[in-house]
């Protein structure tokens, strides 16, 4: 059983892994949407108003973003901690 539990707890990080490697490379997309946002603003393309307006979207979902990825380094901590498991006094 306790390598069963191994095993379930290994495959969490390994899944916790790949989604955090997902996330960022998320971000860094969204990251890019922004710099060509304001690229196309400074070059007049877009008005102000409809940058301000993307750039408001772009920052909501980062913000998203970040707090899962916050959220699956916690978990992926907490998942390494020694399980301590303490039986019941018999009487």
């Amino acid at each position: 059983m306790e390598n069963q539990i191994k095993n379930k707890v290994h495959e969490l990080q390994k899944k916790n892994a790949v989604r955090l490697q997902t996330i960022e490379k998320q971000i860094q997309k969204q990251m890019d949407l922004k710099r060509n946002a304001l690229k196309k603003f400074i070059g007049g393309d877009i008005s102000q108003e409809d940058y301000h307006d993307f750039v408001s979207m772009v920052q909501d979902k980062l913000q998203h973003l970040e707090m899962e990825k916050s959220t699956i380094k916690q978990v992926m901590v907490d998942s390494q901690s020694p399980l301590t498991y303490q039986p019941s006094e018999s009487k």
